[in-house]
């Protein structure tokens, strides 16, 4: 298989300096990611998720201005051709959990370049829900707010800080966001390897496709700088994900549900921009 070639906007620097790629990233043809606040209220060890190193990702802007990720994106938009945005933020302390700066940031993408790029937002659930409002003015275009597990028990052992926030306030979010955004444009990650036999798994992704949500299952693959590779856990095996995606995704086609609205997979689905 050829090797990804280097996107272009990747040699320009902005008026201060900075290099494109501390700001954006391309990590497949055509998406464009970015995670725009690159800290988390619950990054301390006792709290945080257990599969996330974002406070540790090498040479990145930690906070990146609205104004630098207009400017990258429209170049990507006319050096690489890039279809779509993926923009996601860690957890910041306010009730809006991040969603005000992050429909800043799609703001001035908009302004730059025009209503037809779709993009696509991640973040915790607001506490505040008018703010996915916020999000849906300011022109993005889907939402994924991802729970991981459906659990409480393994969300408690994997994602001490974020299982404080009640499945219940993840439920109110996405019933809320579909009717803001639509059918389809709303996601969640449901991470295979937890713990969860596969049958539950897939009934909680059932449950959620019939409301209209669509269910990324991603299979754990502890990356540098986490606390599972650091423990030296291993991901699933093949056969169990295999299984899970091909019935997971029947069932996203029964439903209409497939492909659509949604940001590419990868990006949607992880949430992690870069």
């Amino acid at each position: 298989m050829a090797a990804l070639s280097v996107p272009r906007f990747y040699d320009l620097v902005t008026a201060d300096g900075t290099p494109y790629h501390r700001i954006a990233r391309m990590p497949e043809p055509g998406l464009v990611t970015s995670t725009v606040v690159q800290t988390c209220v619950r990054y301390d060890e006792a709290a945080r998720c257990r599969f996330c190193a974002i406070e540790d990702l090498p040479g990145t802007v930690p906070v990146k201005r609205p104004g630098q990720l207009a400017e990258v994106v429209r170049a990507a938009v006319r050096l690489d051709g890039a279809r779509g945005v993926s923009l996601t933020t860690g957890t910041t302390s306010g009730p809006d959990r991040g969603a005000r700066y992050l429909a800043r940031c799609v703001r001035a993408i908009r302004t730059e370049v025009g209503p037809a790029l779709p993009i696509q937002v991640t973040c915790e659930p607001p506490a505040d829900l008018s703010a996915l409002g916020l999000l849906r003015e300011a022109g993005a275009t889907a939402i994924g707010m991802n729970v991981e597990s459906l659990d409480d028990r393994l969300r408690r052992r994997w994602l001490p800080g974020k299982a404080r926030v009640p499945l219940a306030q993840y439920e109110a979010a996405w019933e809320h966001a579909v009717r803001v955004f639509g059918r389809n444009r709303v996601s969640t990650c449901l991470l295979i390897g937890l713990g969860e036999r596969p049958e539950v798994l897939i009934q909680g992704a059932e449950r959620l496709i019939g409301r209209g949500i669509h269910p990324f299952v991603v299979p754990l693959r502890p990356t540098p700088g986490t606390l599972a590779h650091r423990d030296g856990l291993a991901g699933p095996p093949p056969d169990v994900v295999a299984l899970i995606t091909a019935v997971v995704d029947g069932l996203l086609a029964e439903h209409d549900l497939a492909g659509g609205a949604c940001t590419p997979r990868r990006a949607a689905a992880a949430g992690l921009g870069f």
